[in-house]
């Protein structure tokens, strides 16, 4: 089914030559005036299409290692103190997680359990806030146990961390798994809401850190979910 896109979309692919070639980093820039077109957080893919007479000496799947981990697909609520809810939506990578995370009192942990409803993943605090779970503890085991805040499994935080940061630490994933299908390796390497210096750095552990060898490579173009490829010139990836 084709795609159908706003008035917007199709004035820039009109005006986009999609034949131009770019360094990584100014392929990054040029797809990043893109992302405010749409009302929702994109994903930026890269599609790496390998040289007919190299691909069969290649494996059928591959694993990368990435600087900056994509958040995993999950709902998580934070109960934290007003000032540490104030600190966490003033930070500046709040962005990448506020898609997914919640920030609330022991008030919904206390829904939850009245209503015998699930609706989080995982719940985490920090060490001066556990004792308001304590009188809830067991109830909110009996519904679910990963709900209840643990230093093992690292939802409780010691109060003076970073608490944006722990759950990007907890939350990214930052080993990409890609399958080679009609001679093209195709991941997600990056969120729009990630900072260039980010997408950049992805880009570059995917493609120049040996897992793909550039001389095996004879395309490359990076996308948001909805918007035009942009391509990366290849030959500069040996000037690198």
């Amino acid at each position: 089914m084709a795609r159908q896109f706003g008035k917007k979309m199709r004035e820039v692919y009109k005006s986009f030559d999609k034949t131009s070639l770019f360094t990584m980093k100014d392929a990054v820039s040029k797809l990043l005036e893109f992302s405010g077109m749409r009302n929702f957080t994109q994903a930026v893919e890269v599609d790496v299409l390998l040289k007919e007479k190299k691909k069969s000496n290649l494996p059928s799947s591959f694993i990368f290692d990435v600087t900056h981990g994509i958040p995993k697909n999950m709902k998580i609520l934070a109960v934290v103190s007003s000032s540490d809810a104030d600190k966490m939506r003033q930070h500046a990578e709040f962005s990448r997680i506020s898609d997914f995370v919640t920030i609330g009192d022991i008030s919904l942990i206390q829904k939850m359990i009245s209503t015998r409803t699930v609706s989080y993943d995982t719940v985490i605090t920090t060490q001066a806030n556990l004792n308001v779970f304590r009188p809830l503890a067991k109830e909110l085991v009996d519904l679910d146990q990963k709900l209840m805040p643990s230093k093992k499994n690292g939802t409780v935080l010691d109060d003076n961390a970073n608490i944006v940061s722990s759950i990007i630490n907890l939350t990214a994933g930052t080993k990409l798994s890609a399958k080679r299908k009609d001679g093209a390796v195709r991941l997600k390497i990056a969120s729009a809401n990630f900072s260039q210096e980010q997408i950049v750095q992805n880009l570059y552990d995917v493609l120049m850190t040996g897992v793909l060898d550039s001389d095996l490579i004879n395309k490359i173009t990076i996308s948001l979910s909805m918007g035009p490829g942009v391509r990366v010139n290849v030959k500069t990836l040996k000037k690198m």
